[in-house]
């Protein structure tokens, strides 16, 4: 749940000056210097010419132009809320890939969460009908992620991560817990390979297709959670969320009941938020995150109140 946002100029845009770089000279170092380290990755990775920094709030992420061609680092910082399974996230985005569906690693360590993906080609804007279709193929894949995610333990877990800090508690004011007394109220839904973070930056284009990136909190789900999350975080209009449900069902995904999607779109944004206290619990700057925390709480006490209606 790295909500990335912020520029995507593309690596072409660094250039080689007449000392090889003339681009972003910490990131730069910062590569040579992992590569230096991990000797398996550099004997793919080849020698960096020009690096730069990318938007992330869970990883440092590089992107790198190297001999061997361009390339995107990802460097797995040692503590987020909500922990990755590392190993999880390699077996998920292995077999998505296999299906179609992921970009596919050029390498990775497992144990580590260090990875080296090709460098895709950004996508700009959502597209709701593309999207729609991806998500269908990936909920309908049959393919099995290693983690099943509960959705109310997923919620209440959450906010076990602002323990210690009661004013972080207090502006949550227990707003996880009426959320999962809205799911518990619901129908069992069937479990489905969700991608959990589906933004626009978490999408791209190769020479197949559109591919989804980033399986860090890929899990089994009920797929109402993938739904909901695409809708709230890439801010759809009510046509253009008409027309990805659209497109989703003609693929094969399944018809959403309005009024379980509304819940889930409450649940959606009340981990958004937990989320982000949770960065700030864990000493980020709240400057970087409270924003994010009451963009998403005040959406969903609108969204229970509408449901209350």
């Amino acid at each position: 749940m790295d909500h990335k946002t912020g520029d995507r100029t593309p690596m072409s845009s660094l250039g080689l000056g007449a000392n090889g770089l003339n681009g972003d000279v910490e990131a730069f170092q910062n590569c040579r210097a992992i590569l230096k380290d991990t000797p398996a990755l550099r004997e793919i990775a080849g020698c960096p010419l020009a690096a730069r920094s990318l938007p992330g709030f869970t990883n440092s992420v590089y992107e790198l132009r190297s001999d061997a061609g361009h390339f995107v680092l990802r460097v797995p910082w040692l503590e987020t809320p909500m922990a990755v399974d590392r190993e999880a996230e390699w077996h998920d985005v292995t077999v998505a890939a296999d299906a179609g569906i992921a970009l596919r690693p050029v390498w990775g360590d497992p144990g580590t969460g260090l990875m080296l993906m090709p460098l895709g080609q950004p996508v700009p804007d959502f597209m709701p009908e593309r999207v729609g279709e991806k998500v269908a193929t990936l909920h309908r894949s049959g393919i099995v992620f290693q983690r099943e995610r509960p959705i109310v333990p997923y919620l209440l877990d959450a906010e076990k991560d602002l323990d210690g800090r009661d004013d972080l508690l207090a502006f949550s004011c227990g707003l996880a817990r009426q959320a999962a007394i809205l799911l518990q109220a619901m129908p069992q839904q069937p479990y489905v390979p969700n991608h959990f973070d589906l933004t626009v930056a978490n999408m791209v284009e190769d020479g197949a297709g559109l591919k989804l990136i980033d399986f860090e909190y890929a899990a089994m789900a009920p797929a109402y959670w993938d739904l909901a999350y695409a809708i709230l975080e890439n801010e759809l209009s009510g046509p253009e969320e008409k027309a990805f449900l659209s497109a989703y069902e003609k693929a094969g995904g399944i018809t959403p009941d309005p009024d379980h999607l509304s819940v889930y779109k409450v649940a959606c944004d009340v981990v958004s938020m937990l989320w982000a206290l949770g960065q700030i619990a864990r000493g980020r700057e709240a400057a970087d995150f409270m924003p994010l925390a009451r963009e998403r709480k005040a959406r969903a006490v609108a969204n229970l109140e509408d449901l209350k209606n």
